[in-house]
């Protein structure tokens, strides 16, 4: 690059043209070299000053700004679910674990959920146990583990556990007086164990009944012998080990003053007239319960993907479609209880067998 073409880059505010320079300079050249370098070092400054600003920039991006936009393809537990008051707000994670494990985990019903977000759809969660029994008989604690790019790890999965109990079926003809002596085995060994126990020692059990009942029926059958929260188990036509089921009350107050699209899940949340303290009181809140949850697992797709659940989203459809066409009907009873009533509730023509949840 010649002189010329040095000095027609410069600005005209800066009057550093070959005009500006002395015959006398330009014979020198020792002033004009030392001009020219100053000309080239204020350029290379501003190219300097502008390569640092791009870089600045791209480093915020891949800091602040990419990753929010890699996390969106994912599924995102701190979805922010704002309280009533406006001021709060809850982790739709939190509301996510409420339904889920109302629907399929009786009496552990987990609504209270930490959150830490690593970046790049990298979290790490603690699910908090419930508050259904004392310090001491507490069978479970809380749940770790960690959320990557829509796939969760469980650090202590098998805190995390279903029922070893289904809906009831009909035995193939072959097989039903096997299976009859099988429930009269089963009954035999379980109040010959339950009945050495101490008569006030409380444990999780689950009462199988022989024919479904209505809401109503099995309400009262609590309320007859029972002295605890319970769970109840639907017949939706699922296969073993495939439980739904709802308890009425105290299941998820904790979320009762978040805000949630009630119009299309209405009573997804026990309490949910706003106090924090209301509770579903008729079979038709129960069902509304009871179908709300069925819808709103349905739409949180990418939740039941993550959590690897054998049920896909078309389960809790195919659910939702046979409560609407055959009613609720109720299969069982799991209740935390003592020795002593077990026992006499295991008398009772309406029931089929008694186990222990372990």
């Amino acid at each position: 690059m010649n002189t010329d073409e040095i000095l027609d880059k410069v600005p005209e505010q800066t009057e550093n043209t070959a005009d500006s320079f002395s015959q006398d300079e330009l014979k020198s050249g020792g002033d004009f070299t030392l001009r020219v370098r100053k000309i080239i070092r204020r350029e290379f400054r501003k190219a300097g000053l502008v390569l640092l600003a791009i870089l600045l920039a791209a480093l915020c991006f891949v800091q602040w700004g990419l990753s929010p936009i890699v996390a969106s393809f994912y599924y995102n537990p701190m979805e922010k679910l704002k309280y009533y008051d406006g001021e709060y707000y809850e982790n739709i994670v939190s509301l996510d674990f409420a339904a889920y494990t109302e629907l399929h985990h009786p009496l552990d019903i987990r609504s209270n959920v930490m959150v830490y977000n690593r970046g790049y759809g990298s979290y790490d969660i603690a699910i908090r146990e419930g508050v259904w029994f004392s310090a001491a008989d507490r069978k479970y604690g809380t749940i770790v583990g960690h959320i990557e790019r829509g796939e969760l790890f469980f650090y202590n999965r098998a805190s995390m556990h279903e029922p070893s109990f289904g809906e009831p079926y009909t035995p193939d003809p072959e097989f039903v007086e096997a299976f009859e002596y099988a429930i009269l085995d089963q009954r035999a060994y379980f109040t010959d164990e339950v009945g050495k126990l101490p008569e006030d020692s409380r444990n999780v059990y689950v009462i199988q009944f022989k024919e479904p009942m209505s809401i109503e029926e099995s309400e009262q059958f609590a309320m007859r012998y029972l002295d605890s929260h319970t769970w109840q188990g639907v017949v939706t036509g699922a296969t073993y080990n495939n439980v739904f089921g709802y308890t009425q009350s105290g299941a998820i107050n904790y979320l009762s003053y978040v805000r949630y699209d009630h119009e299309k899940y209405p009573l997804l949340v026990t309490g949910d007239d706003g106090t924090g303290w209301g509770d579903i009181q008729t079979p038709e809140d129960v069902e509304t319960h009871f179908t709300s949850m069925l819808k709103y697992m349905a739409d949180r797709k990418q939740f039941v993907k993550m959590i690897d659940d054998p049920r896909d989203r078309d389960s809790y459809s195919r659910a939702l479609e046979y409560v609407k066409e055959n009613g609720m009907q109720i299969y069982c009873i799991v209740t935390w209880t003592s020795a002593k009533i077990i026992l006499d509730v295991y008398e009772d023509p309406v029931v089929d067998y008694i186990a222990e949840l372990l």
